[in-house]
């Protein structure tokens, strides 16, 4: 049965483009994160920046609208979890930052969500191949 090919709505670049371009930031903050001196193992840094080149990875990919794209970002999110369980779990770093800081932690999981949601719905109306 062949699917029907729909028009990709505006919506869909208004995502995309800025969260490919929230990869390339990441990105350079992951070169300066190497750099420094912090407390945390080595392994919480690469799950960081695993997560961070599944961004750049999955941003890319869901641009060019490619259904690659998902296990770019769920690689990603797995990144984020291998990084997160030290930041929340291990480390007592979140007691001297903000109150709101597990909040904005979280944000780029909830993106990496919701981009797997917005391209999973491209796949099922065609516009994502």
């Amino acid at each position: 049965m062949e699917q029907k090919k729909y028009k990709t709505p505006i919506w869909f670049w208004v995502f995309t483009i800025p969260f490919a371009l929230l990869g390339v930031i990441g990105l350079l903050q992951v070169t300066s994160i190497w750099d420094a001196n912090l407390p945390e193992p080595v392994w919480a840094r690469v799950g960081y920046t695993v997560g961070i080149l599944g961004v750049l990875a999955g941003g890319i990919l869901m641009t060019l609208r490619k259904r690659l794209a998902i296990p770019a970002l769920v690689t990603s999110i797995l990144g984020f979890v291998i990084h997160r369980s030290w930041l929340f779990f291990m480390s007592d770093i979140l007691s001297e930052l903000p109150s709101i800081a597990p909040l904005t932690l979280m944000g780029a999981t909830i993106l990496n969500i919701a981009a797997i949601w917005i391209l999973s719905r491209g796949i099922r109306n065609g516009w994502v191949r």
